[in-house]
């Protein structure tokens, strides 16, 4: 297992995989291989609104899901990982955030958050074993209950 950053040889694969959303619910790939394109280099930028971010493919022989880091502040920055269905409990999330704690460290951050939707148990349950710890619930971008969870990187 390993994280790296989505290259455009990863074009064809996300185009026959992830593209319809049935395998990766929640996030949205362009179809067109220049959009593809333009996506990916303003993700490896490390950059997004003026604040840090870094996306990465979770990958184990084959892409398995995504992970990324994204500031709130000087302290604080969030997790977030979608993993394809179909290779759901076989501990890749659990990877991808092991890795990222170990990123978000090396660079200076001490917080981290997560945010899963409150009908999502399968995620809070890993956010509560991983050692997240609830803090609030919010209204989401999309209009739907979201609890947000912080953890604290040691």
């Amino acid at each position: 297992m390993r994280l790296r950053h989505f290259t455009e040889e990863d074009f064809e694969f996300i185009s026959e995989n992830w593209t319809d959303n049935k395998r990766m619910t929640g996030i949205f790939f362009p179809t067109d291989k220049t959009e593809y394109k333009e996506l990916i280099a303003k993700w490896n930028t490390c950059l997004f609104n003026g604040k840090y971010f870094e996306q990465f493919i979770i990958e184990d022989g084959v892409p398995v899901g995504l992970c990324s880091l994204y500031e709130h502040s000087d302290n604080e920055v969030s997790y977030g990982a979608i993993i394809d269905s179909n290779f759901y409990r076989r501990g890749y999330c659990t990877f991808a955030c092991k890795e990222l704690v170990k990123i978000a460290k090396q660079k200076g951050f001490n917080t981290m958050s997560a945010g899963a939707r409150e009908d999502n148990e399968a995620s809070i349950g890993f956010l509560k074993k991983f050692g997240f710890v609830y803090k609030e619930t919010i209204i989401n971008s999309r209009g739907n209950k979201q609890l947000q969870f912080t953890y604290s990187i040691e």
